[in-house]
């Protein structure tokens, strides 16, 4: 356990995460040595216990001999994600009490942390079959690594338990002040030196789960009922360090600002419905982009546009003004336009969000049990936003657009009733078989629009349907391409961030028969069978695919949050590495391999 002096220090500082790329880490320290630092190291797992254990560049370098040959490493079994933390003020120089006799050359203080991870076998490890069996999942499994550890995945574990630490550290110091010990959740906060464990694609997946793991919500309590919308969350990585000459600070700023997107992300979808309605979801997504992005706004490589009803009734979006119409909040749509290709005008990809910040199910209304959860309905918008807040910040070479389709589904005097039948932007007369099937209308008028822009590629996210979590849980996100060189880049975007994809078959003709109705032209439910699947069916009637060739629909009813309900972020970081691929120039959609 910490010293009690310490503790109140340590949960009084801002996260800093300071990375080291085999650094001379005399060069480390800050000069002010009140700042307690955390290590998180890597420790590889001997084969059979028997012979010498492996430590990454990092630990060597840091550690001395002497403790890395003491029985601590050796009584320990460093399988993937064993954790132990050590704290270095149990281990004093008799020379000097401040500095901790684990270090080498006097490089760990007694305010010091060391967590350390196992990492499992480093080589020649014997691969368990559900790992053989989960890559051979993928049509693309060359692509799927599962000989290294899940760095990112470890590194969220490891900052969360160095934060439960301070915390239980910093309560335990506060024991005589229950009001502030109350109030002190946002303060806990730690500095971390992170191993880089080798390459660079760890470095990035380390920062990122590092920034991942810190971020919380924080609760709606008497204090911080003051605060502003923009001031409800924390643990994001305040300060980035690095003392090598060698490393690519590319890698990780990408880490930090495609965490902190999906943590933007998860922090729209958590807000309550009374603090992100349509307006407010507006309002915040600006002042983001207007805080993050200011140059890219005065040079008009990036605008946002807010449309407000009446531009929606001029375009004719008669099936997402319907959904609107049982609110009293006033429906939006939100378009944010980044063009950063300087080889074409051309947009090369739309992310289409749908955005219901709060989903009753109207008329046809849903149980009271769980409806709190329609908080979230909006996170395919959430999503799409913060995926083109990473690209921005980023600066990929890519024209990308961003719409967002927002409004309330409500019951009401005025609200669209079972049977009704309305009116799209591109004419298709729609029956409302089911008020609660929602979020297809309001996309319906969504893909009409985004057709007009002859994107190369096309793609909606949203929470669409209960059906796609039953049939893959949280752990996938249901994905249907119309064409097979689509689906590939998408499976590897997923790949490649771990952000998984599962594809599902977009066939119109064979499902589309259950959207049939003898009333119009189509209804918006297919009923129970293959209800993701009949949902894009019925999407499908409004992309334009004269102008549009590369259509997807990503369903993240599972994946936009937890079991328990926690909203994730997900999947921001793989519509972050699919525009990343799109703007690589050897990506010309000739992947037939």
């Amino acid at each position: 356990m910490l010293k009690s002096s310490l503790r109140s220090i340590l949960a009084n500082r801002k996260t800093n995460l300071i990375v080291n790329n085999e650094v001379n880490l005399k060069q480390f320290y800050h000069t002010n040595q009140i700042f307690q630092k955390d290590y998180i190291l890597g420790v590889y797992k001997s084969k059979d216990n028997q012979e010498p254990l492996t430590f990454t560049p990092s630990t060597k370098e840091l550690l001395s001999e002497e403790f890395l040959s003491s029985p601590f490493f050796k009584k320990n079994d460093w399988k993937e994600g064993k954790m132990k933390l050590i704290d270095c003020s149990l281990f004093t120089s008799p020379q000097s009490n401040e500095v901790s006799t684990i270090g080498k050359d006097s490089k760990l203080t007694v305010n010091d942390r060391v967590l350390f991870i196992g990492l499992g076998e480093k080589e020649n490890k014997k691969i368990p079959a559900k790992k053989r069996i989960f890559k051979e999942q993928f049509q693309q499994d060359d692509l799927v690594n599962i000989e290294k550890p899940d760095i990112r995945s470890l590194m969220s574990k490891g900052v969360s338990l160095l934060l439960s630490d301070s915390k239980a550290s910093n309560n335990n110091n506060n024991e005589n002040n229950n009001e502030e010990n109350n109030n002190n959740e946002e303060e806990n906060s730690v500095e971390v030196f992170v191993d880089n464990f080798g390459q660079e694609r760890d470095l990035q997946d380390a920062v990122e789960g590092l920034t991942l793991g810190s971020w919380k919500f924080l609760k709606l309590n008497k204090k911080n009922l003051n605060k502003t919308l923009t001031e409800l969350t924390e643990g994001k990585v305040s300060k980035i360090e690095s003392y090598d000459q060698n490393t690519n600070r590319g890698i990780i700023n990408s880490g930090t600002v495609i965490a902190n997107a999906q943590n933007f992300c998860a922090y729209l979808a958590e807000l309550p419905a009374n603090y992100m309605t349509p307006t407010l979801f507006c309002k915040v997504v600006r002042e983001k982009f207007e805080n993050e992005c200011p140059e890219l706004l005065k040079g008009n490589k990036l605008t946002i546009e807010e449309h407000d009803r009446k531009w929606c009734e001029e375009k004719g979006m008669g099936s997402f003004l319907n959904v609107a119409k049982g609110s009293a909040e006033e429906p939006k749509v939100l378009e944010i336009t980044f063009r950063n290709n300087s080889k074409s005008n051309d947009l090369d990809v739309i992310y289409l969000g749908k955005g219901i910040t709060f989903d009753s199910g109207g008329i046809s209304i849903k149980p009271s049990a769980g409806m709190k959860e329609m908080k979230g309905d909006m996170s395919g918008a959430a999503t799409s936003m913060s995926a083109l807040l990473a690209v921005c910040k980023l600066d990929l070479p890519i024209n990308i657009k961003c719409i967002a389709m927002l409004c309330e589904n409500m019951p009401s005097h005025v609200a669209v009733k079972p049977g009704d039948v309305i009116t799209a932007m591109n004419g298709k007369t729609i029956e409302v078989d089911n008020t609660d099937a929602e979020g297809r209308l309001a996309l319906a008028d969504g893909l009409c629009y985004s057709s007009e822009f002859k994107p190369k590629h096309l793609v909606d996210i949203a929470t669409l349907t209960g059906a796609c979590v039953v049939a893959l849980g949280t752990q996938l996100t249901g994905c249907y391409t119309s064409t097979n060189e689509m689906w590939k880049l998408m499976e590897r975007a997923g790949i490649n961030t771990k952000d998984y994809m599962w594809r599902l078959p977009m066939m119109i003709e064979e499902y589309g028969k259950q959207n049939e109705t003898n009333v119009c032209d189509v209804k918006n439910s297919g009923g129970r069978n293959a209800g993701s699947i009949t949902a894009c069916v019925f999407l499908t009637e409004f992309v334009d695919f004269d102008k549009v060739k590369h259509y997807a629909h990503l369903d993240i009813a599972g994946t936009n949050s937890t079991a328990k309900g926690v909203m994730t972020g997900r999947p921001v970081r793989a519509l972050v590495e699919y525009a990343r691929l799109l703007s690589e120039e050897h990506v010309s959609f000739t992947l037939t391999s």
